[in-house]
C-alpha cells in the first residue's frame, strides 16, 4: 500500500474551506440571533447610511468598504442584508479599526 503525499493545493484548499465555514456559521448566527451592539459591516458607505438612517442605528465609523454601527433596534442586521450588504458580524469595543490607528 502506498500513500500519497500531502500537497501544498490540499492544505490551501483545507484552510479556506475552514475559513468559509467558520465566517458562514457567524453570518448565519447573527442573522439569526440579531445581536444588538456593535456590527462590522463589510458594504459600501452608501448601504450602511441607508440601512442605518431607516433602521435609527448609529454610525461609529465609516471606511471604504467596512463600518462600525451601533444598532438600537433589532432588526439591522436584516435591514443591512436587504439593503446590499456583503457580510454583517458581531464585534467588540474597539474592534480591528481601533488597533489599526496604533
Amino acid at each position: 500500500m502506498t500513500t500519497k503525499p500531502v500537497t501544498v493545493w490540499r492544505i490551501v484548499a483545507a484552510c479556506l474551506c475552514a475559513a468559509f465555514a467558520w465566517f458562514g456559521a457567524v453570518a448565519g448566527w447573527t442573522v439569526l440571533a440579531q445581536p444588538q451592539g456593535r456590527l462590522l459591516v463589510i458594504a459600501p458607505p452608501d448601504i450602511v447610511l441607508s440601512a442605518a438612517v431607516n433602521s435609527g442605528a448609529a454610525l461609529v465609523e465609516v471606511h471604504a468598504h467596512a463600518s462600525i454601527v451601533v444598532e438600537r433596534e433589532r432588526g439591522l442586521v436584516r435591514a443591512l442584508y436587504a439593503e446590499g450588504a456583503w457580510l454583517v458580524l458581531p464585534t467588540m469595543e474597539g474592534g480591528c479599526f481601533g488597533l489599526a490607528g496604533r
